[in-house]
């Protein structure tokens, strides 16, 4: 094995969007209803997208490696954020961590956060913070704190539970 972890550039588009699709339908057969419903290779070529645009123009908040073995075999994207309420208020957020089921456990994932670490103390980030599906608690046996839960409800039911309660209260029917 002669693996290399680096920086993803603009002209690794196609090989993220190859690894995020294989996560995505990973993550659906897995987690099934927990996860939103979605297509796979139209989810990750919208992040590919997404990372392409803002590597291409600089963007120093957007954090992406790639490890490769002779081909990609696992990526990791994060970014640094700003916390509107609450300490830190700057931290990275890791979003994607994904190594191909063939190369897993050969220290593939550690090197990526490895040099995750290293930019989050370039940087002076204190903290690391991750979203996980409902019931998802390898996250806690690795001695992850908890922070937030985070809910989710189609607009369209949404507005449904607005139009059913504006009844009841009269100055919310005036408002478009």
């Amino acid at each position: 094995m002669s693996l290399t972890i680096r920086a993803a550039g603009p002209l690794d588009r196609h090989a993220l969007e190859a690894l995020c699709a294989d996560l995505l339908r990973e993550h659906r057969d897995r987690y099934g209803p927990l996860y939103p419903a979605f297509a796979p290779d139209l989810a990750a070529a919208a992040y590919a997208a997404e990372w392409y645009d803002r590597l291409r123009h600089g963007d120093p908040k957007c954090l992406v490696w790639l490890a490769t073995d002779r081909a990609p075999v696992g990526f990791l994207a994060a970014e640094e954020c700003l916390r509107s309420v609450g300490e830190p208020a700057r931290y990275c957020f890791a979003e994607w961590l994904y190594v191909r089921p063939d190369d897993r456990h050969q220290g593939i994932a550690l090197a990526l956060i490895g040099r995750m670490v290293a930019a989050c103390r370039e940087r002076g980030l204190t903290h690391v913070e991750c979203q996980t599906v409902a019931g998802d608690i390898q996250w806690q046996r690795r001695g992850w704190t908890p922070t937030a839960v985070r809910h989710m409800r189609p607009v369209d039911g949404l507005a449904a539970d607005v139009d059913r309660a504006a009844s009841d209260y009269p100055l919310a029917k005036d408002i478009p």
